[in-house]
């Protein structure tokens, strides 16, 4: 089987979401939706907080103590997902299109 030349889970964790393009990280975002990595169902609670230095679940860099953490509890799954702010809002965006674009159906992600 032949490897993804240019697969984003081999992107270095050490480039800040803050430098990253935004189209790229909307991409990885929607990547790992799709491949499960990251809930398709919508945040049923939200909390702003500062970062731990645990990784983000959506680019795997670090949420340091001077950047936002939003902790986003999601309703299919009832799990928590960890994002730096702008890995949020693309998360966001990302999964209500790919919702819309699947029919509305929970698919259970």
């Amino acid at each position: 089987m032949l490897r993804d030349v240019c697969s984003f889970e081999d992107v270095p964790s050490t480039i800040p979401p803050q430098q990253m393009d935004k189209a790229f990280v909307q991409e990885l975002v929607r990547r790992r939706i799709t491949n499960r990595r990251l809930p398709l169902g919508r945040a049923v609670g939200v909390r702003e907080m500062s970062g731990d230095g645990q990784p983000c679940d959506a680019c795997d860099v670090p949420i340091t103590r001077g950047e936002t953490l939003v902790l986003a509890i999601v309703s299919l799954e009832w799990k928590s997902v960890r994002f730096h702010f702008d890995c949020y809002r693309a998360w966001d965006a990302e999964r209500q299109t790919l919702f819309s674009d699947n029919g509305g159906a929970g698919s259970g992600r």
